[in-house]
């Protein structure tokens, strides 16, 4: 019987582990995640990204609109700015 409940102890864990492999970029951004974003390009003066996606350190911001352009922003995973690049070949509308 101890046997049994110890193994069940470590199996259902070990399954549940088991079936959530999907790495954490790969995965969906929320929707909290995706407000969060928002509120950090908004203290750096940008906007409107056409995409916001999770990456291998973060998140990442594909043509949000600056002041003096748009950008690709990287953000780490607590939302903080860690690299921006400008996207001149992308129109401001």
């Amino acid at each position: 019987m101890i046997k049994v409940l110890l193994l069940t102890l470590v199996a259902v864990p070990a399954v549940a582990l088991a079936q959530n492999t999907e790495k954490w970029e790969d995965q969906p951004v929320t929707a909290k995640e995706r407000t969060s974003v928002i509120t950090a390009l908004r203290a750096i003066g940008c906007a409107n990204p056409t995409r916001i996606e999770r990456d291998d350190d973060g998140y990442e911001a594909d043509n949000a609109k600056c002041r003096d352009g748009v950008y690709d922003i990287d953000l780490d995973r607590r939302f903080r700015v860690i690299d921006r690049d400008r996207e001149d070949d992308v129109r401001s509308r």
